[in-house]
């Protein structure tokens, strides 16, 4: 599904602490677990927060690749066109 924004009434864009990059739980995993995650189907990560081992099908490794320029939040912010404030920091 496509968002479609009514543009005409959005004249600026603000970030508040926002990602700069997608960063994927298998994005350390070494290769033999990669093949076991191909393999099975299902890989698990812990939830930080909850400690809960939540499952992560292999499928969605397959579309964060396939759609890895769409999903690229850095090509994405080259688009925009108009005045944008982005807000972080660490205090």
């Amino acid at each position: 599904m496509n968002l479609v924004l009514p543009v005409k009434k959005v004249r600026a864009l603000v970030t508040w602490a926002s990602v700069a990059a997608c960063k994927t739980p298998w994005g350390s995993w070494l290769p033999q677990r990669m093949e076991a995650w191909k393999q099975t189907g299902v890989e698990y990560s812990e939830n930080g927060r909850t400690k809960q081992q939540m499952p992560l099908y292999y499928q969605l490794y397959q579309d964060f690749v396939n759609n890895a320029d769409r999903l690229s939040i850095e090509r994405a912010i080259k688009k925009v066109d108009m005045p944008l404030l982005i807000c972080h920091g660490t205090n």
